[in-house]
């Protein structure tokens, strides 16, 4: 069931909650809580599925499917609301190899699978700048942030390029 409700209410998902009707008081139902990110305009049949796979999902699963379904990654806070775990379960999971934890300068989860892509992705500008421009030094941190990540946090592309064992920042400059 989908509750679109008239006022805010604070729930993480895992949260149990009744449903009663006042007049008569009849318990109508109850349930357990299993996402809070639902957009409201998105068609039931459009989240049933995802509802479903997050219901039925390991906490392992649950921490794969939102930060694979977010653009960048999530932030622990993000994923302490949307998974309704709590920041040991989630350090926990971190250490799988499907994530790649990052803590400096905030505690973020990326998937392993989309960092060694946009690592490969970076690597290949810089590549195609080089044979381009062969006597610069390298090309702008901002000319490959808006390239390949777009609208990402800032730290993401330092974050990145320290994971990368061929690409190095000298200053506002990124080289192989």
């Amino acid at each position: 069931v989908r509750f679109l409700l008239r006022d805010p209410v604070l729930l993480l998902p895992g949260d149990h909650f009744i449903a009663r009707m006042f007049s008569p008081v009849v318990t109508i139902g109850g349930g357990r809580v299993v996402d809070i990110s639902i957009p409201a305009r998105q068609r039931w049949s459009q989240a049933a599925p995802r509802a479903r796979a997050l219901a039925q999902s390991t906490p392992l699963e649950r921490i794969g499917l939102l930060v694979g379904e977010s653009a960048f990654g999530l932030g622990v806070s993000d994923l302490i609301a949307k998974s309704g775990l709590t920041a040991k379960e989630i350090a926990a999971l971190g250490g799988s190899d499907r994530f790649v934890r990052l803590t400096e300068p905030v505690k973020w989860l990326l998937d392993r699978a989309w960092v060694e892509r946009t690592i490969r992705r970076i690597q290949e500008i810089v590549a195609a700048f080089h044979r381009a421009h062969p006597l610069l030094p390298g090309i702008a941190k901002e000319e490959v942030r808006s390239k390949e990540l777009g609208q990402a946090p800032d730290f993401l592309l330092d974050a990145l390029v320290r994971l990368s064992k061929t690409v190095v920042a000298e200053g506002e400059a990124l080289r192989l």
